[in-house]
């Protein structure tokens, strides 16, 4: 396989999280792995931090929540996203984007696994309300109708 190597942007991160690592277990890309791995490390992980990529969202935020992770990622309050999985404190747990505040933040989800439990939840109910209900042709009948092209 090729040689990963991470985005600078996330170097701030993995630096951020090397502490914990005396306490828990943290997973850390050092290397790509196949599609399948990826899973497995996702569906044996309680949290999953999910850093900017090329955008603010990628499919790792709702991969991660469908897997039952606590998604932590940097704040993304000054978007209006569908599905909205991004609220701190209520569907993800919000960090600075400088990283400055990670370990506190996942060492306090950490110690407290039932409000954990709340978040992650509240996230699935978010992202499959969207999916399996009507969320969204709702954002699409929306979108259609604030550029014009669909009347009440």
């Amino acid at each position: 396989m090729d040689q990963f190597v991470p985005l600078p942007l996330r170097h701030a991160a993995v630096d951020a999280l090397a502490p914990l690592a005396q306490r828990h277990r943290i997973v850390l890309p050092d290397r790509r792995v196949d599609h399948a791995t990826y899973c497995a490390e996702l569906l044996a992980s309680r949290i999953c931090l999910s850093p900017f990529g090329y955008g603010e969202v990628c499919f790792r935020d709702f991969e991660a929540v469908l897997a039952g992770c606590l998604l932590v990622k940097p704040d993304m309050s000054h978007l209006e996203p569908r599905p909205d999985v991004f609220r701190d404190g209520e569907t993800c747990a919000a960090v600075r984007w400088d990283w400055s505040d990670l370990a506190p933040v996942v060492e306090r989800h950490l110690a407290d696994p039932a409000r954990t439990a709340r978040i992650v939840a509240a996230a699935r109910k978010e992202l499959d309300h969207h999916l399996c209900g009507d969320g969204v042709v709702a954002n699409f009948h929306g979108q259609l109708r604030r550029v014009g092209l669909l009347q009440d």
